[in-house]
């Protein structure tokens, strides 16, 4: 059992994370789990569809946050530092509906996707 723990809803809406690429909703799926000096490390991936503004989207992309804060329950409000992973965009069908599955059915993070991509000084999950 991983000891990542899915933070409800499945997805929920994701705000404006794309930049000038994003032109559509975003939808977001967050994980946490408890580091050995108190602190939480909390991931949430961000998908979302991108494109040109005057034209449909041709493509679904992926924001990952790996974030460190004080209080899972407010991890904005409490964070202490973050960094971001782009994976650029996939073809496919891209419309409301499928980016919100694409949250919904985002693999959770495992402690070694953590050490590879969190914020320098945050890397241990364990002792």
């Amino acid at each position: 059992m991983s000891a990542w723990a899915r933070v409800p809803p499945a997805a929920g809406r994701g705000g404006d994370v794309g930049g000038d690429a994003q032109v559509g909703d975003s939808w977001c799926a967050q994980w946490r789990r408890e580091l050995p000096d108190g602190l939480w490390a909390v991931v949430t991936r961000y998908f979302y569809p991108a494109g040109h503004h005057s034209s449909p989207p041709k493509l679904m992309e992926l924001l990952t946050e790996y974030l460190v804060c004080r209080d899972p329950a407010d991890p904005g409000g409490t964070e202490l530092n973050s960094e971001y992973v782009n994976t650029p965009g996939w073809s496919g069908r891209v419309d409301d509906g499928s980016v919100r599955q694409a949250a919904e059915q985002a693999q959770a993070p495992d402690d070694a996707e953590w050490y590879r991509f969190a914020p320098a000084g945050y890397r241990e999950v364990s002792r």
